[in-house]
């Protein structure tokens, strides 16, 4: 991961424009020479200062306020050397910082030019050049303020983006490995208490689960290799309608008795829509396994431009409640559109999974 530099380089860019545009404004009106020689050396100070403003807001605007206070005391007009220090540090304030230093600074600016004014003779100069660092003031602020606005607004979006993110990679890190493991654990049992003598029923069945394990595993790689990449969208397995069949059989070896009707052929769709359809009929039938009592009905049909889909098996009283994976499936079918349901039926023996996907 590359790291962030210390010194930002539009920061000392602009550290060096105000050391290199403020002191001549300061030394044309010819001061003494240790006036000049403590102006330079005040702008000098300034450039470390506001290159860190960034990381430093707090020391930026300090340092800020000191330099302009010493310049407003040792210079007898306000000229564009003070304005360029006024700006930088209630810019920074704005920015950086919450709006109640902003108001702070801006108070302690306001000040400090009202006390220059009254204790110098009231030249029209003088009076331009208090006006004008005034009005420079305000606009640094008002600049700031957008500034730090949009950094926040564009933080919010990033976190916002992030979680999505870790939302999908939840939805198919459960929807790989619940719907696999599942499987595999009602093969082996079933195996266990059938196999007995049966040595082919046996080996068929740790050839079942093998297979599973292997699907699963390429899965699992398929989506590292997803959250390795640079790409800004998260790429997601992609388990279209072609892949269905095969959930099935596997959920039919699993034991699971399966009433299907599919459509023939499977109307065209986009890819996202293919994905969510799969993972609802794979989240649905490995549910009808692991907490099902009898055989299961599923029905697939397109109804216009919408697929209408039902999973209905027969319930136990104990697997009454919904977990992570209806709701994730909940969430996939609410991104494109579509709603799901899953509750008992009203005689409370049936489980019956119902969805609406938009197939466009």
């Amino acid at each position: 991961m590359l790291k962030r530099s210390r010194w930002p380089l539009p920061d000392v860019l602009l550290g060096v424009a105000v050391a290199v545009l403020g002191p001549p404004f300061a030394v044309v009106f010819q001061p003494a020479l240790w006036v000049t020689v403590l102006v330079f050396a005040v702008f000098v100070a300034l450039v470390p200062v506001i290159a860190m403003r960034r990381k430093r807001a707090t020391l930026c605007v300090a340092a800020g306020l000191a330099a302009a206070a010493v310049l407003m005391a040792i210079t007898p007009v306000m000229s564009l050397h003070i304005g360029l220090v006024v700006a930088v540090t209630v810019h920074s304030a704005a920015a950086r910082l919450s709006s109640r230093w902003m108001w702070v600074t801006l108070s302690l600016v306001a000040s400090m030019v009202v006390i220059a004014v009254a204790f110098r003779p009231h030249t029209p100069a003088l009076i331009i050049g208090a006006v004008v660092t005034l009005a420079i003031a305000a606009v640094a602020a008002l600049t700031g303020l957008l500034n730090r606005r949009e950094r926040e607004h564009n933080e919010q979006l990033l976190a916002l983006q992030r979680s999505e993110e870790r939302a999908a990679v939840a939805r198919e890190l459960h929807d790989i490995v619940a719907h696999s493991l599942g499987v595999i654990a009602v093969q082996a049992e079933g195996a266990r208490y059938a196999g007995g003598d049966n040595r082919q029923l046996e080996q068929e069945t740790l050839e079942r689960v093998a297979a599973i394990a292997r699907t699963s595993l390429r899965r699992v790689r398929e989506l590292v290799v997803a959250l390795r990449s640079q790409d800004e969208q998260l790429a997601l397995i992609q388990d279209g309608f072609d892949q269905i069949a095969e959930v099935i059989r596997n959920i039919q070896a699993a034991g699971l008795e399966i009433s299907a009707a599919l459509p023939q052929p499977w109307p065209e769709a986009d890819m996202l829509v293919q994905v969510t359809v799969n993972r609802i009929l794979t989240e649905g039938l490995s549910n009808a396994v692991r907490h099902g009592c009898g055989p299961a009905s599923l029905d697939v049909r397109v109804l216009g431009e919408m697929m209408v889909i039902e999973i209905c098996n027969p319930c136990s009283r104990s697997s009454k409640e919904s977990g992570m994976g209806l709701a994730g499936l909940q969430e996939r079918a609410q991104l494109i559109g579509g709603r799901l349901n899953s509750a008992p039926d009203p005689t409370g023996e049936m489980w019956l999974l119902t969805a609406e996907i938009p197939l466009s």
